[in-house]
């Protein structure tokens, strides 16, 4: 029985070896597959890594990258960028440059630059001053296109002869006092040209001898700034003028520009201007500039208007060819020599037409 047992027990042993045996051929086998299953792991990774790489790395980097890249670019970058620098740099640079710089500089350079410069402008003459009267009513004066004129005395009036026109005169002997108040009231107002003593060398004007002019005149150019023109005498008062001129040469004293009245007084003086400008080449002897304050027809020159109108015409062309002659101003007091019909409103005569169409500038 114990033999049999034995022989059992050895039977069953050997055949757990033999199937243990069989097992371990499957486990060879199962370590071949594992083997081949670490080949079919390369697959599996290949395919993993293919398919999870391609995919995923394809999918994330085309959608994530295009998408996202592109759209943060595009939408970013253009929208920002292109809203911003249109918006802010379009908005604010345009704005401010054509707001600040247009207003500001278009309205200083036209306020300030317009402004001073019209303002300048507008007190500069056109030319020297050269056509003027002696004295008429200011709405005269308004149509005559003169620029300048005097009424024999030092202060100027609204109702004839006014600034900017005006040229003040000290007509006579007012003693020093006098002569020193009025000569001092010119330059305070200030005047820059003074006329002299009017026609002294006769009885019913000025009445001065040389020698009391003389020791008047310092009086008349005391100060530098203040031009003065000599003493003005009649057409027969020649040789009073000479006299003067000598001696205020003779004891230094200034005299800027001579100052001649002349008139026609013969038949036919009248007819040309030929002997006014005789008068002229007389007082042009001292080299000096001239000043016509007075000059007209009387007598038996002035027979009619026409007389008057071609001798004004004549002297006209005459003016033209002097360059010593400085300034001229018409007197319109005698006959056929008024330049209005002074009425109210005034209108202009033939002659004050012709007179209005002269050049008033030089």
């Amino acid at each position: 029985m114990r033999n049999t047992l034995f022989f059992f027990n050895t039977a069953f042993t050997a055949l757990v070896l033999l199937m243990l045996t069989v097992f371990c051929g499957c486990g060879t086998d199962s370590e071949n597959t594992d083997s081949n299953n670490a080949s079919s792991g390369n697959a599996d990774t290949d395919s993993d890594s293919d398919s999870d790489t391609d995919s995923d790395t394809d999918l994330d980097a085309d959608s994530d990258t295009d998408s996202d890249t592109d759209s943060d670019t595009d939408s970013d970058t253009d929208s920002d960028t292109d809203s911003d620098t249109d918006s802010d740099t379009d908005s604010d640079t345009d704005s401010d440059t054509d707001s600040d710089t247009d207003s500001d500089t278009d309205s200083d350079t036209d306020s300030d630059t317009d402004s001073d410069t019209d303002s300048d402008t507008d007190t500069e003459l056109p030319g020297i001053p050269f056509k003027g009267v002696g004295n008429s009513r200011a709405d005269e004066i308004a149509m005559f296109n003169l620029s300048w004129c005097y009424n024999w005395m030092h202060y100027s009036q609204e109702t004839d002869c006014d600034d900017p026109y005006f040229v003040p005169m000290i007509w006579g002997d007012d003693g020093e006092d006098g002569i020193i108040d009025k000569y001092n009231e010119i330059v305070s107002k200030g005047y820059t040209v003074v006329l002299g003593f009017n026609e002294p060398n006769k009885s019913d004007q000025a009445n001065m001898t040389v020698e009391r002019a003389i020791e008047l005149w310092p009086l008349l150019t005391s100060n530098p700034n203040v031009r003065v023109g000599s003493p003005a005498v009649s057409d027969n008062g020649r040789g009073w003028l000479e006299d003067f001129m000598l001696q205020a040469n003779a004891n230094g004293l200034r005299v800027d520009f001579v100052t001649v009245h002349w008139y026609g007084w013969n038949a036919g003086s009248c007819n040309d201007a030929g002997q006014l400008n005789g008068a002229l080449n007389w007082a042009s002897q001292w080299g000096k500039p001239l000043w016509l304050t007075e000059f007209g027809c009387m007598n038996e020159s002035n027979p009619d208007e026409q007389t008057v109108m071609n001798f004004f015409s004549s002297a006209l062309q005459m003016f033209n060819n002097r360059t010593d002659l400085e300034r001229y101003a018409w007197y319109p007091w005698n006959t056929y020599s008024s330049l209005s019909d002074r009425e109210n409103p005034p209108a202009l005569t033939p002659l004050g037409q012709l007179f209005a169409a002269a050049p008033a500038y030089r």
